[in-house]
């Protein structure tokens, strides 16, 4: 059996699986009906890419689904970090930065609110995200307040699932390396009935 193989049947049996999903997938459905939004999704920066992590967009999976993925460049998210979107837009043709970005007119996306996620250690994981095709003005900072709760929820959640990829990653590492270098013997003892 080759290393990695075995390596992943001893960690499959030492390590408690931490899903983060249900309690994730759920906050992002209850915020977008709570704001009557179109779609709701938690999404990773891998390199430069916004990779959609959790999604909540019933119907609508041509549009935007799991694992889909988008250039930091053509969305919000890069833009909201550096201060030159804000967090909350209500009507994003009222934003003229919003109103020229292609993705805006693309989707369209008439009204945008997403926070950062951010992990307990600061780094910022990616965005807890929702958006409306239509704009709808009676969002507002208390609706923000709300999305910055549940983004914590899903940090804290997401944070869980990231410490325990690391710690597997740790032990996986540290047996390959055992059986890599045959740090180990085989010790037979004999089970014996003194009385007999």
């Amino acid at each position: 059996m080759p290393e990695r193989a075995i390596a992943n049947f001893i960690i499959q049996r030492v390590t408690e699986a931490v899903d983060e999903g249900d309690i994730v997938a759920r906050s992002l459905e209850v915020i977008r009906k709570h704001l009557g939004m179109d779609v709701a999704y938690v999404s990773e920066f891998v390199d430069d890419r916004s990779v959609f992590r959790k999604v909540d967009a019933p119907g609508l999976d041509a549009l935007i689904k799991v694992g889909d993925s988008q250039s930091l460049n053509d969305v919000y998210c890069r833009h909201i970090l550096a201060g030159r979107l804000p967090e909350l837009i209500p009507d994003t043709s009222a934003n003229a930065f919003a109103r020229e970005l292609p993705i805006t007119q693309a989707i369209p996306i008439g009204a945008h609110l997403s926070v950062p996620i951010r992990l307990p250690d600061g780094t910022c994981y990616g965005m807890f995200c929702c958006l409306s095709f239509a704009s709808d003005r009676t969002l507002n900072e208390r609706d923000h307040r709300m999305v910055r709760a549940f983004a914590e929820l899903a940090a804290f959640e997401i944070g869980r699932d990231v410490e325990a990829r690391r710690e597997e990653e740790e032990k996986r590492a540290r047996i390959e390396a055992v059986l890599k270098d045959g740090l180990f013997d085989m010790v037979y003892q004999p089970v014996v009935d003194i009385h007999n």
